[in-house]
């Protein structure tokens, strides 16, 4: 499979990294070719880098997330990885071939909003509701 991207989309996409403390961290970035990307980034990092998925989408999306899971952002384009924040990613349907860089579907433009209706503990919450109580709820200080 072609590492190029031959339509010259922009894709959003999500890695991991988990800290020797046993904290975890989501980067949500954009690239046109997140596979060299993720490879770019590994080299200058020494703890391993994992690909969770990929949208198909511009700064736009990349905003949208950021704006939503703000409360968890730890520096830059880096959250804290919570349960909560977990749940939410493990539920986009991601493009899971990466290395074609080309997408069968993409995630419209603002499908996941703030006001997106989620299940939690049995009731339902708003997306933003929900990101907002877990960040509170598992924030170790408020200094």
């Amino acid at each position: 499979m072609s590492r190029t991207n031959t339509k010259g989309a922009e894709f959003v996409y999500f890695v991991t990294e988990e800290t020797p403390g046993g904290l975890e961290y989501l980067k949500i970035g954009r690239s046109k070719t997140p596979a060299s990307r993720i490879s770019e980034m590994q080299v200058g990092n020494s703890r391993q880098l994992t690909l969770v998925g990929c949208l198909e989408g511009g700064v736009e999306l990349e905003r949208s997330f950021h704006r939503l899971f703000g409360p968890l952002r730890h520096r830059g384009e880096w959250f804290l990885y919570t349960e909560p924040l977990k749940a939410v990613v493990e539920r986009l349907d991601f493009w899971k071939l990466i290395e074609a860089e080309q997408p069968p579907f993409a995630l419209p433009l603002g499908a996941l909003k703030e006001t997106t209706l989620i299940e939690v503990n049995g009731g339902t919450r708003t997306l933003g509701e929900a990101v907002l109580i877990a960040a509170m709820q598992n924030r170790p200080s408020w200094k």
